[in-house]
């Protein structure tokens, strides 16, 4: 039986850049899910909510960042302008906290599962 070297070498080739553009992919993929949505970031701190309170405004903050807000003197939402009836730190937002951990929590194994074919893609190229 004779092997054409040359068809093997171009059949490898592809394969190798199904790799890369697999590989490519998930890499995107990954790069997209790490990124914060808008949503879920304090425009006091520009920092991820740990612990986000939502004004009678309806606009969110930073629990602690608010805080300092009030304790400056300040009487107002920082974004909307709009004088505020309460000055006191509100209750957490826990409905908006869960979807942050479990938005988190799905990235996470995500891309745990994308890394984990990455590097038996990896292993399977040696």
């Amino acid at each position: 039986m004779q092997i054409n070297h040359s068809l093997a070498l171009k059949q490898g080739m592809m394969e190798g850049v199904k790799a890369y553009t697999t590989m490519q992919g998930q890499i995107e993929v990954m790069d997209i899910l790490m990124k914060d949505p808008h949503d879920f970031i304090c425009p006091l701190t520009g920092q991820l909510f740990e612990d986000p309170v939502t004004l009678e405004t309806g606009q969110t903050f930073e629990r602690e960042a608010i805080g300092e807000w009030f304790d400056q003197g300040n009487r107002t939402c920082s974004v909307t302008g709009k004088t505020l009836a309460c000055s006191t730190v509100p209750l957490t937002n826990s409905i908006l906290k869960y979807v942050i951990v479990s938005q988190y929590n799905f990235r996470f194994e995500s891309c745990n599962k994308i890394l984990e074919e990455e590097i038996s893609l990896l292993f399977c190229l040696f």
